[in-house]
């Protein structure tokens, strides 16, 4: 998708920054990183979605669908 994005834009100047997990925590770290690699945001895409196959729970204890679809963007 960066790449695609990049040709759009006509310039390399469009990244890509993911939460390894649906936790509260690894989205905070990935907002950090974000913050320490740029003086300015201009554009912020939320793409995240996951069904998954059986109940599980996060490590917050949070339903892991829920979790990600809906709660690890705030």
């Amino acid at each position: 998708m960066v790449k695609e994005l990049r040709a759009a834009a006509g310039h390399d100047r469009v990244g890509s920054c993911a939460p390894t997990s649906p936790r509260k925590r690894a989205c905070g770290g990935a907002a950090e990183t974000i913050k320490g690699r740029l003086k300015r945001l201009d554009v912020l895409i939320n793409n995240a979605g996951a069904m998954f196959g059986r109940r599980e729970l996060t490590e917050d204890g949070i339903e892991r669908t829920l979790a990600l679809n809906h709660l690890a963007y705030f």
